[in-house]
């Protein structure tokens, strides 16, 4: 009976621990979480300028009037964006993560100052500051004061990003949604883990039903709602940036295409090639009402090129999809759930900005839009859905040996919009409602081909088809 006490009080102390270390442990974090808010008194800094010159490289030519600062990973310019100045990674690293700090504890931020003649590396994921001498000298140099940021990019190009200001802010939230996404996944997988691990001990006790209040992984579920919070903040930001949409101005261009796509979901043509892949009359009406339904509805967003960087940005660290950050223009399926529901079944593309006007002709310099990549976006929101049903599950195609992009090109929804571009290469001398496509209009499209005056989705189809193959096709897929 002692001994069964004595488990039992031994048991009590374990909890009473347990409790007193769980609130132990909120305390430290919670004081770590404020501390996250603290920046450090500008004068804890300071600045150390070596007269050496830069040692190595010659991607950037430097200058005496000039100080350079190189800083390794996105992190850095995260700090500088949110502190408003260049500070020490010691400093920096009391409120966040940075990567590669060479510090050792001291807060001194090190510039290099520049010799005439001399270059200076940039290394690639990295950064190189530039900032003015006189200033740096003085003291902490801010943000405002900064000359240039320099980078390198996947193909060596060296690139100042503040020659482009949207997209050295856009990176930044791309990086923070990166973290973000990370960190609230990490989050839940702690919860999730822990809530298993303490069920299963009630289970094994004896206890009757599940244990969802945990005070142990309380600290995990509000950081969780603090960073869904911050993703909204993004999301928002998104939201803000799409205000800058002018589709208003192209209406006439935009509904043309739409009724383009109308036309042909109505036609004879269109019925007879769902009725080879096997469509009764009754799915060939349904197949229709779906597509006049999807163009009707189809939303468009045409923006400035800057705001369509930002754009492409966010909506690729929402959606992890690597294709958006590739050409002029993109859609955005309907059943997806990874993006917000206003900009589903939607496609962006970018404005082409006029020259300026020449002077007492600036009434006719307009802002335009490239039809033939409008016609294929809305080629992919009108279709959305059609090509991937049973009718088209056999699509395994012919490709020529050397096709350069099998798995993108080849797919059956990018074949198709670019055999409606093909279509209208082809202007007046082929109307795929009155005749069949053959010899006659490849020969056409490959003079045109040899004079370099052809579009880019129908080069895309002679790379990947032989001609027999592009006949079949050409006469046979829905070519929306």
């Amino acid at each position: 009976m002692r001994k069964c006490v004595s488990i039992v009080y031994i048991w009590l102390l374990g909890i009473n621990y347990k409790i007193w270390y769980t609130g132990f442990m909120e305390e430290v974090k919670s004081q770590e979480n404020n501390a996250e808010n603290i920046i450090p008194h500008k004068e804890e800094d300071e600045n150390s300028i070596s007269e050496a010159g830069p040692i190595i490289g010659n991607d950037i030519n430097t200058s005496p009037d000039k100080v350079y600062r190189q800083v390794q990973g996105m992190s850095a310019i995260e700090d500088l964006y949110d502190v408003g100045m260049v500070r020490s990674s010691t400093s920096a690293t009391e409120t966040k993560e940075i990567e590669n700090t060479n510090s050792k504890g001291k807060k001194t931020v090190y510039w290099t100052r520049g010799v005439e003649g001399k270059g200076h590396i940039v290394p690639r994921d990295g950064y190189v500051i530039e900032a003015p001498y006189d200033i740096a000298k003085e003291g902490l140099v801010k943000k405002e004061s900064i000359t240039a940021i320099y980078t390198k990019l996947e193909n060596n190009e060296v690139i100042n990003v503040l020659e482009n200001p949207s997209k050295f802010e856009s990176d930044i939230i791309e990086y923070r949604l990166n973290k973000l996404s990370f960190t609230i996944e990490n989050q839940k997988r702690i919860i999730d883990s822990t809530t298993s691990k303490v069920n299963e001990i009630r289970s094994r006790l004896g206890a009757e039903g599940e244990e969802n209040n945990i005070p142990s992984i309380d600290f995990n579920k509000k950081e969780v709602i603090q960073l869904e919070n911050k993703k909204i903040e993004l999301q928002n930001k998104l939201q803000e940036i799409l205000k800058s949409d002018v589709s208003e101005k192209h209406t006439d261009i935009i509904n043309e295409i739409k009724q383009s796509k109308i036309d042909w979901a109505h036609s004879e043509e269109l019925t007879r090639r769902l009725k080879l892949k096997g469509a009764t009359d009754e799915d060939v009406l349904q197949i229709k009402n779906w597509l006049i339904d999807n163009t009707t509805n189809a939303k468009t967003f045409i923006l400035p090129p800057s705001k369509f960087k930002e754009v492409v940005d966010v909506l690729h660290e929402m959606t992890g999809e690597e294709n958006i950050k590739e050409g002029r223009a993109f859609y955005l399926p309907g059943g997806r759930d990874d993006v917000p529901e206003n900009i589903k079944s939607s496609v962006f593309m970018q404005e082409n900005i006029a020259k300026p006007p020449i002077p007492g002709q600036e009434d006719e310099v307009k802002n335009t839009i490239d039809k033939n990549t409008l016609h294929h976006e809305l080629g992919h929101v009108a279709q959305d859905g059609l090509l991937e049903s049973e009718l088209y599950n056999d699509w395994n195609p012919k490709f020529k040996d050397s096709a350069p992009d099998k798995n993108y090109v080849g797919l059956i929804n990018e074949t198709d919009t670019r055999i409606r571009s093909m279509y209208r290469e082809l202007g007046e001398v082929f109307d795929p409602q009155k005749e069949v496509f053959g010899k006659k209009h490849l020969e056409i499209l490959k003079n045109k081909l040899s004079t370099g005056k052809l579009n880019k989705d129908t080069e895309d189809l002679f790379k990947h088809y032989d001609d027999a193959t592009l006949i079949k096709l050409a006469n046979r897929l829905p070519a929306i």
